[in-house]
């Protein structure tokens, strides 16, 4: 099949995020750069729908899945293919590489063999998650309450971005709680500083993921956001709550 029309085709079904990830990555190379079995391999990959993987930027590899958690660092990287024995085989590299090694391994697999790995890794980001022992329980109290405040329950949440207006909404807001940070730091002390800058780092992170991320992985960013600036302490998150007019985000994005 040609690359571009299985593109296409895929498309119905998934995220603009994934599209848009899924088109980088194929559609400007050569349609017969790839053979069709790693891309038939490849496919259910691109449909996966967890919140807790994101389907990164792949740059010259040809699939890369990162933790949603960022501070994890951990990463599944399929960086190239080689043919073998009339089969084909993967280079991989991940992170974490096991329970008892929290680094990064790289590895030479078969094609067959590519859901096992994928899943056993997936399995360790999970119990990373899972496993809250240095977690800020205050932290994620606030993150918490935030999340459950804003939640979506439409159906498709998980499956698409924010419509334009929603999105247009949102980045207006993050530009006026980023000039609340800028303002907040004016006379403050270096360790506090570094904090807001932290949160200043958050709001481009979620202005840079309006368009490429779902709903709920927006409004999960929102939450972590929302309770590091309540954390930080009462006079920032009622300006920024201020900006936010809560009423008319949930009206807008929620339709309550």
């Amino acid at each position: 099949m040609n690359n571009q029309k299985w593109i296409f085709e895929l498309n119905s079904k998934l995220t603009s995020e994934i599209f848009l990830i899924i088109v980088k990555t194929f559609i400007m190379r050569k349609k017969t750069e790839i053979p069709l079995a790693v891309l038939e391999a490849l496919k259910p990959f691109f449909e996966l729908n967890d919140e807790r993987i994101v389907l990164a930027d792949p740059k010259k590899s040809l699939i890369r899945f990162e933790d949603a958690d960022k501070n994890s660092g951990f990463y599944f990287n399929i960086s190239s293919y080689a043919t073998s024995g009339g089969s084909f085989n993967l280079t991989i590299a991940q992170m974490p590489s096991s329970r008892q090694n929290p680094e990064a391994i790289g590895l030479n697999i078969n094609i067959k063999d590519l859901d096992k790995t994928f899943s056993m890794w997936k399995t360790l980001v999970m119990a990373y998650d899972e496993y809250t022992l240095y977690e800020d329980p205050i932290l994620k109290h606030n993150e918490e309450k935030f999340f459950q405040q804003f939640d979506i329950i439409d159906e498709d949440a998980n499956k698409v971005s924010f419509d334009l207006e929603q999105q247009i909404y949102l980045d207006e807001f993050l530009d006026r709680a980023n000039k609340v940070l800028i303002e907040f730091k004016e006379g403050k002390a270096p360790e506090e500083i570094t904090i807001l800058e932290d949160l200043q780092n958050d709001v481009i992170n979620i202005k840079n993921s309006l368009t490429t991320e779902t709903k709920k992985k927006i409004i999960k960013k929102l939450s972590v956001f929302l309770a590091k600036a309540q954390k930080f302490g009462l006079p920032l998150i009622k300006e920024i709550i201020k900006e936010l007019v809560i009423e008319s985000f949930k009206k807008l994005l929620l339709g309550s």
